[in-house]
């Protein structure tokens, strides 16, 4: 049974009108579940409404983007943000806003990449993060649930890398070990496990913006002579086959690990592999025609026979040519 819907988002893509706005006004909402006394891997497709659009006045300098073409407010006070780039050569480049001021906005890349490439008249929203509070406001979740992340997979060498930060919701709040993290800061891209230990389903409308902006995902090799998993998500609410979207750096060996969320159980093992054999993806010894699924999340493992370095995952989603 598929567990995604996207019927707002189908309603508005067969509506004229919606061809003639801008594409960040393209709403929508996807609902993702986890079975009972199981695991499921989730991604966030949808965006939270953007706060600000700006063009750059020049290229980045140590990180500080500057804009005469918007004033900017407090971006770091209330809640967090972070840049989307919105076009040029890093089109959906992601960075964390450390601090702003009117004009100037200081950002930090996540590690393994960098603003180089960018120029003046590129052009970039200003968007909050999804945080457990946000993804789960309008759905009652069973205390005890855990959502587990993978903080340290940027920089720990290998395969088969468990997660490093688990937030317990005790009832009222969203807890890592005794201290609250309601506001935690679940980034574009980012994969995770969500822990369902009751006896009943969970299920949560993701209500948002339907990002326009191409997917730019950071693939990180981080010591030779060792595979490498990397937890990803794409940006998309619906399904993307895996012909359409481009590697520009995968090798012979490289496996994409595709996981069933419908399945029930723990710590469940890839239901799906598949391999790149230098010039197409493999399932099994036929061509690869699989989609996957918005709202889930995969690990990309790196062969090991590949070089150190960050490269990326970048697809320009296909419904974006109908907007």
């Amino acid at each position: 049974m598929k567990k995604f819907t996207y019927l707002l988002f189908a309603t508005l893509l067969a509506t004229p009108a919606v061809f003639s706005q801008a594409k960040s006004d393209v709403v929508g909402y996807i609902t993702l579940d986890c079975p009972a006394n199981s695991d499921a891997r989730w991604g966030l497709p949808m965006e939270r409404k953007s706060v600000a659009s700006a063009v750059l006045s020049s290229a980045p300098a140590s990180n500080i983007l500057t804009s005469s073409s918007s004033a900017f407010g407090d971006f770091t006070s209330s809640e967090s943000h972070y840049v989307m780039f919105t076009s040029g050569a890093k089109e959906g480049l992601i960075a964390l806003i450390t601090a702003n001021t009117a004009t100037s906005i200081t950002v930090s890349p996540q590690t393994g990449q960098t603003l180089i490439g960018i120029v003046a008249t590129d052009t970039f929203d200003v968007i909050p993060f999804w945080t457990p509070i946000t993804l789960f406001a309008n759905t009652s979740v069973p205390a005890g649930t855990e959502l587990q992340f993978f903080q340290s997979a940027s920089s720990t060498a290998g395969a088969n890398i468990s997660s490093d930060l688990t937030l317990t919701f005790d009832g009222a709040n969203w807890k890592a070990g005794f201290l609250p993290d309601n506001n935690y800061e679940i980034y574009p891209y980012e994969g995770f496990i969500v822990r369902n230990q009751s006896n009943s389903p969970i299920s949560t409308i993701i209500e948002g913006f339907v990002p326009t902006s191409n997917n730019y995902i950071g693939i990180d090799k981080l010591a030779p002579g060792l595979p490498q998993d990397n937890t990803f998500t794409l940006a998309n609410p619906v399904n993307e086959n895996i012909g359409g979207l481009t590697f520009p750096q995968s090798s012979s060996g490289d496996e994409i690990l595709i996981f069933d969320n419908s399945a029930t159980g723990f710590n469940k093992s890839a239901s799906t592999t598949l391999t790149f054999n230098g010039s197409s993806w493999m399932n099994g010894f036929l061509p690869a025609n699989i989609e996957l699924e918005g709202g889930h999340s995969f690990i990309y493992r790196r062969h090991f026979s590949n070089s150190t370095g960050t490269t990326a995952i970048r697809d320009e989603q296909d419904y974006i040519q109908n907007l």
